[in-house]
């Protein structure tokens, strides 16, 4: 199993908006990747600028079909990296 950690920083004024895209990814990732086994967003109380995701993936391989299937690439690729102050913090584990 692999677990990825993934946090990513709003652009100031842009919150709301990447909470919203991130809400619809988690329910599209739910929909249509068996692979995934978890797929869970958590807005930080403390700076809400601040998006975690949570990420459960049975191979490295379900990870890598998750990048490239076409709801990542407009979601994520397309209007998440749009809004975002930095690149993404990402860390794996098994």
């Amino acid at each position: 199993m692999i677990t990825l950690i993934a946090t990513i920083k709003a652009k100031q004024g842009q919150e709301k908006e990447l909470a919203d895209l991130c809400v619809e990814m988690a329910k599209k990732v739910r929909e249509n990747e068996k692979g995934c086994l978890k797929y869970v967003p958590y807005v930080s109380l403390e700076n809400p600028e601040e998006v975690v995701f949570i990420e459960k993936y049975k191979t490295a391989e379900d990870l890598d079909k998750h990048r490239k299937t076409a709801h990542y690439q407009e979601i994520v690729k397309n209007k998440i990296g749009a809004l975002l102050a930095e690149a993404p913090e990402l860390e794996e584990f098994d």
